[in-house]
């Protein structure tokens, strides 16, 4: 899919998001009364606040606990796979002045061993995570594609467009649970009497907890299509050839070290550049399918071919990431056609 096509389909999700988010809290306030949607709203509002807050602290913490911080104590120091500080911050910068970017304030090579990469926040103060991992098994240029893979979700938003529609279907789950156990209990509107209140409410409870299985299957389709738009990022100040190899590396990466992979992975699966889900030998059949000469890499002529005849396979409505092979028919349509 073109880029255009792409952002399309992200907006088509926000606002699909939105909108059944609008037409839910509608019904719900009409049967229960604005005072008491507002005061469900709030609450769960201010949980989830509480549990990002407490879960953005822990993960800052073992960044910076498990992470060497690239900045001019750490220039001419190595941080892993052959870099110096010094290399990782240009490169940085090069993928940055490429995408028209800030550089991130705050950029770490995180000690794992896992093929791996982050970003979270925003703006200049985005954090940047490099698994040492990722600097070990790949290429310099494929390092690149994955750096501007993630700055290609910084110049997007995608970090906060994620927290926004990860934190509705949370409130809408907690409104709707609230309701269907509490709702033998009190008075819910001047309309009904109290059993038949409770009942309605009740049934208001099924209705959220299932609304909030279709909010998350929109936010998780939202999540694949950024997806594609970051590894299009990559590619573009990277090269197709860098960051569809850098995709097949990370993929057998995680096929052979699943234990890391899986450590990692306690972070939010959608914040990795590859989930713990890569790790099924599926996977691996998929992408091995481009690499004709069996090569280890894909050339120019390969990702070609890919563009031309390779047809997709189902990403899968649970998966927070595209398939790799679908992503790397991505790209070789965006570049290769």
């Amino acid at each position: 899919m073109g880029v255009g096509v792409l952002r399309f389909k992200s907006i088509f999700y926000l606002l699909l998001q939105f909108g059944y988010v609008f037409v839910i809290l509608l019904l719900v306030g009409f049967l229960l009364g604005i005072g008491s949607l507002f005061s469900y709203f709030l609450f769960g509002l201010v949980i989830f606040a509480l549990f990002y807050l407490i879960s953005n602290w822990a993960l800052k913490r073992r960044i910076r606990k498990n992470g060497i911080r690239i900045n001019t104590e750490s220039m001419t120091k190595s941080v892993g796979g052959g870099y110096t500080g010094s290399k990782i911050f240009d490169m940085v910068s090069e993928v940055c002045a490429a995408s028209k970017k800030s550089i991130p304030r705050n950029i770490y090579i995180l000690r794992d061993s896992s093929l791996n990469a982050f970003t979270f926040g925003g703006g200049k103060g985005a954090w940047l995570v490099i698994h040492e991992g990722l600097l070990q098994g790949l290429r310099e240029d494929e390092v690149k594609a994955v750096i501007g893979h993630e700055i290609g979700h910084v110049k997007n938003w995608d970090a906060r467009f994620m927290l926004i529609l990860i934190a509705i279907p949370f409130i809408i789950g907690l409104i709707g649970r609230s309701l269907l156990w509490g709702g033998v209990y009190g008075s819910y509107g001047y309309r009904r009497s109290r059993g038949s209140g409770a009942a309605v409410t009740m049934l208001i409870g099924v209705v959220l907890l299932v609304s909030m299985f279709v909010l998350q299957l929109i936010t998780l389709a939202f999540s694949r299509s950024r997806e594609y738009l970051a590894d299009v990022h990559g590619a573009r100040v990277a090269g197709p050839e860098a960051m569809s190899n850098a995709l097949l590396r990370i993929s057998s990466g995680v096929q052979t070290n699943d234990l890391a992979a899986h450590q990692s992975s306690k972070m939010a699966d959608s914040l990795l550049i590859s989930p713990r889900y890569l790790s099924k030998k599926s996977q691996i059949v998929y992408w091995s399918a481009f690499d004709v000469d069996r090569s280890g890499s894909l050339d120019t002529d390969e990702l070609r071919d890919a563009a031309s005849r390779a047809k997709k396979v189902s990403d899968g409505v649970l998966s927070t990431h595209p398939a790799i092979h679908n992503r790397i028919i991505n790209i070789a349509k965006n570049f290769l056609k």
